[in-house]
């Protein structure tokens, strides 16, 4: 995570060396794009603007296990609307938790003119209510956000434990609570 040294938007950011607004095809040919889209995570929305791609650790994404990113789906330029880097945490979600206070406390300094919350709590994905997921948001005027959270899933579901780090604009962010 290499923000600038005072975040005025969310463009100022990189996850991995990529920003908001970028186009992934200055990172990722158009063949390695395709062969990393198209998860299905999305198949439940009647609104398909937006697909996700991800990228296991390679020399591209170096410090995170998975690169995801946002596109629109017919964008034939492939601009970023979001960018997360996810680490896992096998059975181990505490250092977890000690990551996302050092990186916290490494970007909230940047992001003093950002408003910032904390939230908590089961995670929907789970019915038996055991996973939980522990954000922190830091949330610009513009609608765009930085988010840093630990996930935390019970053995019932078959997820590991991770921290992600995103950067997602105010586009991307309602696209993902709509309907």
């Amino acid at each position: 995570f290499s923000p600038s040294v005072f975040a005025e938007d969310i463009s100022d950011f990189e996850i991995e060396g990529i920003s908001i607004g970028d186009s992934l095809l200055d990172y990722f040919s158009e063949d390695e794009i395709k062969k990393n889209t198209g998860f299905n995570v999305y198949d439940y929305k009647k609104d398909k603007t937006f697909v996700l791609a991800a990228f296991e650790k390679t020399s591209q994404n170096e410090y995170y296990d998975i690169l995801q990113v946002h596109y629109k789906r017919n964008d034939k330029k492939r601009i970023l609307y979001g960018i997360s880097g996810m680490n896992y945490y096998k059975n181990n979600i505490d250092n977890c938790y000690i990551k996302k206070v050092e990186i916290i406390k490494q970007i909230s300094p940047i992001l003093e003119k950002a408003k910032k919350t904390n939230e908590s709590g089961k995670h929907d994905a789970d019915a038996s209510g055991k996973s939980t997921v522990d954000s922190t948001f830091f949330d610009f005027v513009s609608g765009d956000y930085v988010s840093v959270a630990c996930y935390d899933w019970s053995n019932e579901v078959p997820y590991l434990d991770k921290l992600v780090v995103s950067v997602t604009s105010k586009e991307l962010g309602t696209w993902l609570i709509s309907n």
